[in-house]
């Protein structure tokens, strides 16, 4: 699988190209109109997981004519040994296709972690093509708490190109579950991240 086309090739997507401030200012606007809709999500791990599985099956099956073979589970490292080993939020072993997620991640970010490595497991092995066809199942879920999830985790990417101060005030007008896991995911790099002086990561 990781040798075939990429996805974006396939649907003839521009790649390479930094959005202009108004796309990308039009994106984070309704995501975070997502993010309202869906903040009142219940969370129920093992159901999130599954609806989140379907869901990427699901997408797969219409990109590639065929479901992929999903681990059932996804394994939860001890809380932040992810983050402090490689500064990432999750992996898949090769071998045997195996997803992990760090356990210091907020729910959310966890939901949309294991999504990604699913991807991941289904064949989509560069980041961008993952996180891709993630948002494609994720934004397209009947599981509010896998929409949400992914919409938190595609607002946190795009509005890393944001000027700060526009960045504030979508901040500001967001749910405050979503502002509250924001800061727990922050809160989770500054005590779990290996220190400067070891990693040479600022």
């Amino acid at each position: 699988n990781y040798g075939r086309t990429p996805v974006y090739d396939r649907l003839a997507l521009s790649t390479g190209v930094t959005p202009e401030p108004p796309e990308t200012a039009a994106l984070t606007e309704d995501l975070v109109a997502a993010l309202r809709r869906d903040a009142g999500a219940p969370e129920v791990w093992e159901t999130d997981l599954g609806a989140a599985r379907a869901d990427l099956r699901r997408v797969t099956e219409r990109l590639e004519g065929r479901p992929p073979a999903l681990p059932r589970h996804v394994k939860r490292t001890p809380p932040g040994f992810l983050i402090f080993t490689g500064q990432a939020t999750g992996l898949i072993v090769p071998w045997t296709l195996e997803a992990f997620v760090d356990r210091a991640l907020p729910y959310p970010v966890a939901l949309a972690t294991a999504l990604h490595e699913h991807a991941h497991v289904a064949g989509y092995a560069g980041e961008a093509e993952a996180d891709f066809v993630a948002a494609l199942a994720g934004l397209g879920s009947d599981n509010p708490s896998v929409r949400y999830a992914v919409a938190l985790h595609l607002f946190l990417r795009a509005a890393q190109s944001l000027p700060q101060g526009r960045y504030r005030t979508l901040f500001e007008g967001l749910p405050a579950r979503a502002q509250a896991d924001i800061a727990a995911l922050g809160e989770a790099y500054r005590r779990h991240r290996a220190p400067q002086l070891l990693t040479g990561v600022q």
